[in-house]
């Protein structure tokens, strides 16, 4: 509900209090859906570019870093392209929306998990778990990726090639250098031809 009173006064002075209540229940429904709308990627359900850029890549003075940040890792699918081209949006839509779910699987702890780009992802974990925690994470999801997506009369397999790169200081680190760094990673396990995982520091 929402409640508004104005107070005015007679000509003999009197004072007289005007009041309104609405009900605002559809205005919220509306403003939570554009809401999700803004903070959720549509098709995944992931967190939105926009999440990502606010809260970690360009966060503005006065937001909370977030912290404290294990690793940032990045994944780019493999052959996606080629799977739009030959079945069609709707099968690369499928595609997408498989690796995410097996995304979030695999990385239920994550501070955050968001599609970046057509077909990049993102996934932030806490110094809460270590290395070995990670490298058992991407093992998972390897393990769930090698299970093939059944869409409509097809069957295709989800590929994903990763780099992380992980902060000096947990609490205090450049995340646009975090970026540049986990992306060199992943690019150069995609020449290597590795699909695993990669990292700018030894597992």
């Amino acid at each position: 509900m929402r409640i508004t009173g104005e107070m005015s006064r007679t000509a003999c002075g009197k004072r007289l209090l005007y009041g309104l209540k609405q009900d605002i229940t559809e205005e919220k429904l509306r403003y939570e859906t554009l809401r999700r709308l803004a903070e959720n990627d549509a098709l995944t359900g992931l967190a939105s570019r926009t999440v990502y850029e606010s809260r970690f890549l360009n966060r503005q003075p006065g937001v909370a870093p977030i912290s404290p940040l294990g690793a940032l890792i990045l994944f780019d699918l493999d052959g996606f392209k080629g799977i739009n081209d030959r079945l069609g949006h709707l099968a690369g839509d499928a595609c997408l929306k498989a690796f995410a779910e097996r995304l979030s699987t695999s990385f239920p702890e994550a501070l955050l998990t968001a599609r970046i780009g057509g077909d990049e992802f993102a996934v932030i974990v806490s110094n809460d778990e270590p290395l070995s925690l990670i490298k058992a994470s991407l093992d998972s999801l390897q393990s769930l990726l090698a299970a093939p997506v059944l869409w409509r009369e097809h069957i295709f397999k989800v590929a994903a090639t990763s780099g992380f790169a992980l902060p000096t200081d947990p609490y205090c680190y450049d995340a646009e250098e975090l970026f540049v760094r986990a992306d060199a990673a992943l690019y150069a396990t995609k020449r290597t031809g590795r699909r695993d995982r990669a990292s700018d520091r030894p597992l």
